[in-house]
C-alpha cells in the first residue's frame, strides 16, 4: 500500500505481515517488483492437522521447503527473495520468513513442531489402584493423563493428573471402583514458551492445542487384589483359602518352588466366583512352596486380571 508521509512528503510503502499484527514501512527509493508475497509449503514437507501445518519434534532444526508467490499468484524465482527460519528447533511454533530482495518486505508463515505421541502405554491392576505406564517423550516438560469410565462411547474424558515431571513414566490412579471399566491415554506437553513473532505465551499442561498426540488408549476393569485367609502345608499338599468376591468372574492361583515364580509354575483357573478354597496335591514332601492368587473378570469378550496377592510360602509335610 503506497502512502505519503504527511511531514516530509516522502512516498513510502506500508506492508502488512501475514499474521496481521506487524507492519513494515519501506521508503519508495527503488522499484518494487512485488509489494507482498504468499508462502506455501511444498508437498511432503509438512503434515496437516486440519488446516495447521506441522512437523514432528526430533531434536533437529526443521526447515520445510516453501514456494513463494507474488500478489498475483505467480511463482517467484529464488533469486528474488531470501528464506530464513525462526524457532524451528524445539517443540513449539516455528516460522519460515521470506524477505523480498526488491523492497525488504518480510512475510512469515507459521508451522507447529509437535511432540511425538507416547508409546508402549499399558495399564494394570495393582494393590492400590490402576497403574498407568508410558514411554518417555524427548522434549516434553511433563505429561497429562486422560481417563474415561464405564460407558466408553458417551463418557467424556477427565484430565486426571498434570505435573511438571520428565522423569516419572508411571502413575497409579487410586480413585477407582471395583468392577468399573476405565480407559486411559497419556499426552506429553511442551514447556511454556513465548512466540518469537507475536510475543504471546503458549504451551504448558493447560494448552491443549500444543499438546503432543495421545498415545495408544488402554482399557481395564478395576479388580481389587485378593488376600489369602489361610495357607497351610499338609502331607505333599498345600491348602489355601480366601475371601469370596461378589463382583468378579473367578480366580487364578499359582504355586511354585521359587519366589520369583519362574520355575515349575503350576497355574489353576477357578471359574466359580463362590469358590473360596483349593488344595494343591501331589507335591513333594518337606519342600517349600510359594503361592499367590488374583481375580479375573470377563467383560464384553475380554479377560481382565487383578493384581497378584502377597506371596505366601509354606513347607509341605
Amino acid at each position: 500500500m503506497e502512502k505519503t508521509d504527511s511531514t516530509s512528503g516522502t512516498a513510502y510503502y506500508e506492508y502488512g505481515v501475514a499474521n496481521g499484527s506487524m507492519w513494515l514501512r519501506v521508503d519508495k527509493t527503488t522499484e518494487v517488483v512485488s509489494e507482498s508475497c504468499t508462502i506455501e509449503f511444498k508437498d511432503g514437507e509438512v503434515l496437516y492437522k486440519g488446516a495447521t501445518p506441522y512437523v514432528m519434534y526430533d531434536g533437529s532444526y526443521h526447515t520445510p521447503a516453501v514456494t513463494v508467490k507474488d500478489g498475483s499468484g505467480k511463482v517467484l524465482p529464488a533469486s528474488q527473495y531470501t528464506v530464513s527460519y525462526l524457532s524451528n528447533l524445539y517443540a513449539e511454533t516455528g516460522y519460515v520468513s521470506v524477505k523480498l530482495n526488491s523492497n525488504g518486505v518480510v512475510t512469515y508463515k507459521s508451522f507447529k513442531i509437535y511432540l511425538p505421541p507416547t508409546t508402549a502405554t499399558s495399564v494394570e491392576n495393582v494393590s492400590n489402584g490402576v497403574k498407568v505406564t508410558w514411554s518417555k517423550v524427548d522434549g516434553a516438560a511433563g505429561y497429562v493423563i486422560y481417563r474415561r469410565a464405564w460407558n466408553l462411547i458417551s463418557s467424556g474424558w477427565t484430565t486426571f493428573e498434570r505435573w511438571n515431571n520428565t522423569t516419572d513414566t508411571s502413575w497409579v490412579d487410586t480413585k477407582v471402583y471395583a468392577g468399573t471399566r476405565y480407559q486411559y491415554g497419556v499426552k506429553a506437553y511442551i514447556p511454556t514458551r513465548t512466540d518469537e513473532i507475536t510475543g504471546k505465551q503458549y504451551g504448558g499442561a493447560m494448552d491443549n492445542y500444543n499438546l503432543g498426540n495421545v498415545g495408544p488408549l488402554k482399557t481395564t476393569v478395576r479388580i481389587t487384589t485378593r488376600v489369602f485367609k489361610e495357607v497351610s502345608g499338609e502331607t505333599k499338599q498345600v491348602a489355601v483359602t480366601w475371601a469370596p468376591s461378589g463382583v468378579f468372574t473367578g480366580y487364578q492361583l499359582q504355586i511354585v518352588t521359587d519366589t520369583a515364580f519362574t520355575k515349575n509354575v503350576q497355574t489353576v483357573k477357578i471359574t466359580n466366583k463362590k469358590t473360596t478354597q483349593y488344595v494343591f496335591k501331589n507335591l513333594k514332601a518337606k519342600k517349600s512352596y510359594s503361592v499367590r492368587i488374583r481375580s479375573y473378570h470377563l467383560f464384553e469378550g475380554m479377560t481382565y486380571y487383578g493384581g497378584w496377592s502377597e506371596i505366601r510360602t509354606v513347607k509341605t509335610k
